[in-house]
């Protein structure tokens, strides 16, 4: 990313402050979205598979706001993951991240 000289990159103020549960193989990866995300307030729980991302959403799932998940996980992948998610009720948003998909792929998230 570019960033022009005049641009900021200091945190604003969120309005909505989110309580997020966030899903990647990587360590990095989660350390790196629950920094950055805290920065801007919100609140992040980090875990590492599609099956610890089910059973937090099974314990917890009304606290979260937005879940945020892989699509290639190991134990249960992002598309067998949504459709759990959504057999919860889950009324939260669900953004799913990945290397590209195809328009079968996103038609099989909708």
């Amino acid at each position: 990313m570019i960033v022009p000289a005049t641009t900021s990159l200091a945190p604003t103020p969120t309005t909505w402050l989110l309580s997020i549960l966030y899903a990647d193989t990587m360590p990095e990866l989660r350390d790196l979205m629950r920094d950055r995300l805290a920065l801007d307030g919100h609140q992040v729980e980090t875990v590492a598979d599609g099956e610890e991302t089910l059973a937090r959403l099974t314990q917890a799932g009304p606290a979260f706001d937005l879940v945020i998940i892989d699509h290639q996980m190991p134990r249960i992948d992002g598309l067998d993951l949504m459709w759990h998610i959504r057999q919860l009720s889950f009324t939260g948003k669900i953004i799913v991240l990945g290397p590209g998909f195809s328009p079968a792929t996103i038609e099989r998230y909708r």
